[in-house]
């Protein structure tokens, strides 16, 4: 993965590219995205797979996922990934 500042001259945030599936498998990959978020906050994923899939990978690199805790938020998949909401 590639990490840069989300914008010259903020102290927040962090631009990332490069996160596929099999990168985020990698434990040194997750702790550094774990570690970049605490420090600066804010990270968005520039050129990620456009997939449910691939957001729950993301999702996954921060804490396990949990149910959603309203009961008439459509679920996106409940059965495979509990807490995924449908955005559509």
């Amino acid at each position: 993965i590639r990490v840069r500042d989300l914008r010259d001259g903020l102290s927040f945030g962090a631009l990332v590219s490069g996160a596929t599936r099999a990168a985020l498998r990698d434990a040194e990959v997750r702790r550094e995205l774990n570690a970049l978020f605490e420090r600066r906050g804010v990270i968005v994923f520039e050129g990620m797979e456009p997939s449910s899939s691939m957001q729950l990978a993301v999702s996954e690199v921060f804490g396990p996922m949990r149910d959603h805790p309203t009961i008439n938020t459509s679920q996106a998949e409940r059965d495979s990934s509990p807490g995924g909401i449908d955005m559509h």
